[in-house]
């Protein structure tokens, strides 16, 4: 209902708009212009509808038209669907290290992992890095959680990329067990 006096107040405004830049242009007066919206209105409505078009074609294109949104909605919905194989799996952990990401999918389709970081296992919060010692040339950089005061061991950048390697490797396990499932139904 708030939809419909929206599109109602935006109507009205637009043909006072009209009407104001019609009289302005013209230099009639607004009663005058607003009349000359008004025919032209009823006129173009009205040469629309005495166009001597066969009504075969008018139901044609209104079946197209339906079967076309019938098509891209259920194209929608499977898309939705599809989704669900791998929307809950943002955490696993390689190498007692606990490790999340979020999904981004490309223009072509594709699923890829963005943000891949570790995370504190004793209350899911994000780590910062810490020297040791506080110096860092002689310090060994660690994973603080400022949330519990955890210190972990820092990854190196290999072990990261394995993790990552071994999230993809069980995401392709999944996507097969799920292509499986859809088969079996």
């Amino acid at each position: 209902m708030k939809k419909f006096f929206i599109s109602v107040f935006t109507a009205v405004i637009v043909e006072v708009a009209t009407s104001i830049i019609v009289s302005l242009i013209s230099n009639i007066n607004l009663i005058d212009a607003t009349i000359i919206i008004w025919k032209w209105a009823y006129n173009f409505i009205k040469s629309l509808l005495l166009f001597r078009v066969p009504i075969w074609i008018i139901l044609i294109v209104i079946v197209f038209f339906i079967i076309t949104i019938m098509l891209i909605y259920n194209y929608s919905n499977s898309n939705n669907c599809s989704k669900t194989w791998y929307s809950d799996y943002i955490k696993d952990e390689y190498k007692n290290i606990l490790y999340t990401w979020n999904y981004t999918t490309t223009y072509s389709g594709k699923i890829d992992i963005e943000n891949f970081r570790p995370i504190c296992p004793n209350c899911d919060g994000d780590l910062t890095m810490v020297w040791e010692h506080g110096n860092r040339h002689y310090g060994s950089p660690r994973l603080f959680c400022p949330n519990c005061d955890n210190v972990l061991n820092t990854p190196s950048s290999e072990e990261i990329d394995q993790a990552k390697l071994f999230v993809f490797n069980k995401l392709k396990k999944k996507l097969k067990d799920s292509q499986k499932d859809d088969n079996e139904d």
